[in-house]
This record gives structure tokens, sequence and C-alpha cells, in this order.
């Protein structure tokens, strides 16, 4: 039902073309790429999506993904972006710190 009510809404648009559709979230990046989509919309997967929005955004970084939520009342745009951390005065400890926490959330060290 959300599909279709999707596919209504973007198709009324005369501005906004559907490049392609997939079943499920398995072939998305592939469909990105072949089609040179700029946006993906999708119902937001159950469970951690994390895998999947990784996948695409790493596969097109220029990507941005409409994530809608199974009952079709809330969107999440997510998209790359390059982002500044201001740290403060830096010390020996505040320097050794920062990459590894740097690291760990690249999943680098553990």
């Amino acid at each position: 039902m959300l599909v279709g009510i999707v596919k209504d809404v973007i198709a009324s648009q005369e501005d906004i073309d559907v490049a392609g559709e997939v079943e499920g979230h398995a072939g998305l990046l592939e469909a990105a790429i072949r089609t040179q989509a700029d946006v993906v919309v999708l119902r937001e997967p159950a469970g951690s999506a994390t895998e999947v929005y990784r996948e695409l955004l790493y596969g097109r970084p220029r990507l941005k993904i409409l994530a809608i939520t199974a009952d079709g009342r809330r969107g999440f745009l997510h998209d790359l972006q390059p982002r500044v951390v201001a740290l403060g005065e830096m010390s020996s400890t505040s320097l050794v710190d920062t990459i590894r926490s740097a690291s760990r959330a690249a999943g680098a060290v553990r």
C-alpha cells in the first residue's frame, strides 16, 4: 500500500522521473549505479538499516536516501556529508583518545 501511494505521488510530479524499481533491498546499489539515480526512496528496513544505507552511500557518495517508515508517517533523509568537530585544546591524552575514537568509529580499532 505504501509503495502504491509513493508511486502515485511521484508520478504526479512533472519534474521527477522514476528511474527504476527494485523489489526489496537486494540489488539497490546496482540499480542506483545503472540508473544514475540522485535519490533512492525506500521503506525503512526492519531492524538495523545501517548496512543497507552504508552500501548505498559508500557505493554512490552523492546519493540521497529517503527512508519512509513502514506506517508512512515519518521520513528520514540520509546522505554522506563532511563533518567538522571542534576538539578544543589538544593534549597528548586528547590526541590519543581522539585517534582511538575516530578509529573505532571507522571500524579499525577494537
